[in-house]
């Protein structure tokens, strides 16, 4: 895309745990990166203390293919007896987790 004569580049997806443990997702959730984050979530789930955090402060964009993952994360941590927290979405990807349920609406 072209904005003002420069070509703007989505970033590509960058995941990498923080030092509390939780998953800092960066760039595009989409069908070429979903399998990436899909890998990376299966590995914090084997790690998991109690509870799955994921930030997604750094996501610009997110299809269905970064949702069907997370609400795959989802269901393996009720399943696990785990906690489950997305934090700090951008305003495009907290509408569609508010959308489809996966993120309470901002009060």
């Amino acid at each position: 895309m072209t904005v003002a004569g420069r070509e703007l580049r989505p970033q590509p997806l960058h995941v990498v745990a923080d030092d509390d443990g939780a998953l800092v997702v960066s760039g595009v959730v989409d069908v070429a990166t979903c399998d990436d984050l899909d890998r990376a979530l299966v590995r914090l789930l084997d790690d998991a203390n109690g509870q799955v955090v994921i930030n997604l402060a750094g996501v610009e964009f997110m299809d269905s293919s970064g949702l069907r993952v997370l609400l795959t994360v989802q269901r393996r941590c009720v399943d696990r007896g785990l906690d489950f927290r997305l934090v700090d979405p951008s305003s495009k990807v907290r509408l569609l987790l508010e959308i489809t349920g996966l993120m309470l609406p901002a009060s």
